[in-house]
Parts: structure tokens; sequence; C-alpha cells
């Protein structure tokens, strides 16, 4: 049973949620498409028209958005691959295909919402934040986080256990223009897939598959 409701902004004053600092550059890492850009297609802040409900756990309503970075490489890839590789222990190539990891740096100084401290508990928040499916929820929380001044949410990452963090960034929807810093040459998804010995499987070669009529 879920315990975790929408944020209760009558209740609390959502701007003396406790903060977490997190100062201009930095590493951070995103896996995305890597796209014809100066950026490589690395800044994407995704959001949802109102009256809707957005894909991330932590998008923001239309114009606002969020782009959803990692402290490590491979807690990017997690999750990305995480729905697929937990329960079957291998990893489709078509999910990998055109993908790659960037290393980014901050583009500017961020406090974020700190939902690992314990003082999140007194604003009625629990762990649930970082797994629930219902991100009808978690999208309010964000709304709550954006309203009262944060610049994004500090968390932890579903498929990502140990001290790996998920940095979800506020900004506006869409993808800035001109966009911050990106990577000038980020690996492939694949190839750090493979790295990592997890198992990647390619569709059959057509010679291969045997045609039976109905």
């Amino acid at each position: 049973m879920l315990a975790l409701t929408a944020p209760d902004e009558t209740a609390h004053d959502f701007a003396r949620f406790p903060g977490k600092p997190l100062p201009v550059g930095g590493s951070w890492f995103r896996q995305h498409h890597d796209r014809a850009s100066v950026d490589r297609g690395a800044w994407h802040f995704s959001s949802y028209p109102a009256g809707a409900e957005g894909a991330g756990r932590f998008d923001l309503e239309e114009p606002d958005g969020t782009c959803y970075l990692a402290s490590t490489r491979r807690a990017a890839l997690n999750e990305l691959l995480g729905p697929d590789h937990t329960g079957r222990g291998w990893v489709d190539a078509a999910l990998l295909e055109g993908r790659v990891v960037s290393q980014l740096p901050l583009p500017a100084a961020v406090r974020a919402a700190a939902t690992t401290t314990a003082r999140a508990a007194d604003f009625g928040l629990t762990n649930e934040i970082a797994t629930t499916d219902r991100y009808d929820i978690t999208q309010a929380w964000a709304e709550a986080w954006n309203r009262a001044g944060f610049d994004g949410v500090y968390a932890v990452l579903r498929f990502s256990p140990g001290n790996a963090r998920g940095l979800a960034l506020f900004g506006e929807a869409g993808t800035p223009s001109p966009p911050p810093p990106g990577d000038p040459d980020p690996p492939p998804v694949r190839a750090l897939v493979e790295s990592y010995g997890i198992q990647v499987v390619d569709p059959p070669a057509l010679p291969a598959v045997t045609l039976v009529s109905p």
C-alpha cells in the first residue's frame, strides 16, 4: 500500500523544505539520443501540457520542464536499463541504438530539494518518491518544490542501490537555445553496457529466420 500522498502546501511551508546546494560545474551524467547539435542532444527539459501527466517522475507543467541527471555514469545507464534488465537479465539492442552517455557540468549553482535528508519526513515525504509509479503524485511534489523556489530535486535512484544520486534539474521546457556545454565525445551506451558485462541481444539476422505460412 502506497503511503506517499500529494504534498499538502496548506499544512507546510515548502520554502522551508531542506535544500541540497550543488556548485556550478561538477560531473553529472545523462544518457540520451545522440543528435546533430552542439551539445549532441544532452540538454532537454521534459514537460507536459496542463491537464495531462508527464512521462518523467519529476516532469513539470509547461512552460517549465525537467532535465534528468545522475551522479555516476553507471547510474545514468541503470535508469535506462532497469525495467528490462532487472526482470530479464539481458537488454534488447534496439533500446540502446543511437544513445550515448554525456558527462555534463552544471551550468549554474543549484539549490535542490533534498529528499534524502531525515527532515524531509516532516513534510510528509517518504522514500516512495523515488520508486512509485504514481507519477501524478511525484509530479505534484515537483510542482510544489518548483513553486517554493527550488532549482530541482536531489533524490535516490530507483535502479541504483548505493551512493549514486539523481538530480532532476528544473528549467524552461524543451531544448535550451543555445544549450549549456555538452560532452564533445560521449561514449555509446552499447559499448558501456557491454563493458559492465551486461548481455545485449540483437535481433536474429533474416537468413536465420524461418518463415512459416499461417
